[in-house]
């Protein structure tokens, strides 16, 4: 489908945009835009930002419902479709997974899920550019954001790591406001940034994290951005194939990365050799062109 006569390629108002999902998850798999048709129709998707909303992008599922919902804060330019289509894909995980599996299997660990998200996010995309609802520069931008927004992680993971293993390590005594601001500050101290005079605000950012109820939320988030790079370069080389594979791991919230790793037939040993055929997968998927070193 083509944007409305009126609009941009960089503005879309939120009925072009609903539309544009539905019918690029739909071609990826007809059960795909079912799910966020239903999300759509049922007013469980509350797409666009307005004065008083909860900030941010997210979804969750409501087991006693077995219903998903959907929030973001779309404006009506083109990076809403990567958090529109992100956020769905949790939604589509929820829908495939939880239906009929006791509570305890419902709700999908952050690697799996975020895995699914990714993936469906970097499909539906290339959707949307396939059917020239986008650009392809568009598209190029979407991705690089999409990736930079990984690369703070890993910017910060050091820090975040060290951070929170001190506070696994800890008696709970020892868990006072003031040590953990210390060790805070202490562990992010080699973040290249000048923070003279903002100690203060500084000390108190640990509080943002999810190292309470994710630990080592951070390294998790990464891990999904890299197996959903690798689960897309063999869902290219056979798209029937890679559907069905990837439908078979939909249908789980209780996997891992080794057991995602093991549908797709990948050994993935964390050596240099491995990293960089990352890296050229990272590449080719965004359009760069050059051949130094990206990660």
């Amino acid at each position: 489908m083509q944007l409305e006569p009126e609009a941009s390629p960089t503005w879309v108002s939120e009925k072009a945009l609903t539309a544009a999902v539905t019918d690029s998850l739909s071609r990826i798999q007809p059960s795909f835009g079912v799910v966020a048709q239903d999300l759509f129709d049922s007013g469980a998707a509350d797409l666009w930002g307005r004065a008083g909303k909860q900030t941010g992008a997210w979804s969750t599922y409501l087991s006693t419902t077995a219903q998903p919902l959907v929030l973001c804060n779309n404006t009506g330019i083109a990076s809403d479709f990567r958090f529109t289509f992100h956020e769905l894909g949790h939604a589509i995980h929820y829908s495939h997974s939880a239906k009929d599996r006791p509570y305890w299997l419902q709700h999908a660990t952050l690697d799996i899920n975020e895995y699914v998200a990714y993936t469906i996010q970097c499909l539906g995309l290339r959707e949307l550019a396939r059917e020239e609802v986008i650009r392809p520069a568009e598209l190029s931008e979407l991705n690089l954001n999409s990736l930079m927004n990984a690369l703070d992680y890993i910017e910060n993971l050091v820090a975040l790591e060290e951070f929170t293993h001190w506070v696994y390590a800890q008696e709970a005594q020892n868990l006072t406001a003031d040590e953990l601001d210390r060790a805070y500050l202490e562990a992010s101290a080699g973040d290249g940034l000048d923070w003279s005079g903002l100690e203060p605000i500084k000390k108190k950012m640990w509080h943002t994290l999810r190292f309470i109820p994710m630990p080592f939320y951070a390294s998790e988030y990464i891990l999904a951005w890299v197996m959903a790079m690798l689960g897309l370069e063999r869902m290219d080389q056979d798209r029937t194939v890679g559907l069905e594979k990837f439908t078979q791991i939909l249908s789980h919230s209780e996997w891992g990365f080794s057991k995602v790793l093991s549908v797709w037939e990948i050994n993935f040993p964390f050596d240099q050799d491995t990293l960089e055929r990352v890296a050229k997968r990272l590449r080719q998927e965004f359009g760069f062109t050059n051949t130094g070193t990206l990660i």
